[in-house]
């Protein structure tokens, strides 16, 4: 395994970690973290371990990585930071609160709004990256003019 895929292993467990857990440093833990475990936290942390994976193909190819396949994997540890930061979750007394915000409304209703959907950017880019990732371990694409010559 070279450097780059053990980056995006290392940052995989940290954003899984930092979705479902980061609450905690201010105590915001409650019963919504079960779900993000199994709804966000595992899917955020197979989907850096299937990068991972082909990114080591792709080094053992002696293939080079695009740039694209790394900006969509930092553009999704940029979504992931803003939703271990918005994400809201159920307490004891049953109000929701963010670790951004607490439980002050209507902030807390915008935090949710935002969440949303840097949970679903940072769920898409990863998988985008997987397929960018897949598709450099397969090697460069001939040209149409290699194509062509290939069959003469």
């Amino acid at each position: 395994m070279n450097r780059k895929s053990l980056l995006v292993l290392v940052m995989g467990v940290l954003a899984s970690t930092w979705v479902v857990f980061g609450r905690g440093i201010v105590g915001n833990l409650g019963s919504l973290t079960l779900i993000y475990v199994f709804l966000l936290g595992l899917p955020i942390l197979v989907l850096h371990i299937l990068v991972a994976r082909a990114m080591a193909r792709t080094a053992a190819a002696e293939h080079s990585t695009r740039p694209w396949t790394f900006i969509a994997l930092v553009l999704a540890w940029v979504c992931f930071t803003m939703l271990g930061l918005l994400i809201p979750d159920r307490l004891d007394d049953g109000s929701l609160q963010t670790m951004l915000t607490g439980n002050t409304d209507p902030w807390t209703g915008f935090a949710i709004g935002i969440a949303n959907p840097m949970g679903i950017i940072g769920i898409a880019l990863c998988v985008a990256s997987l397929i960018m990732a897949i598709a450099d371990s397969r090697g460069p694409r001939l040209t149409e003019d290699e194509l062509l010559d290939s069959q003469n």
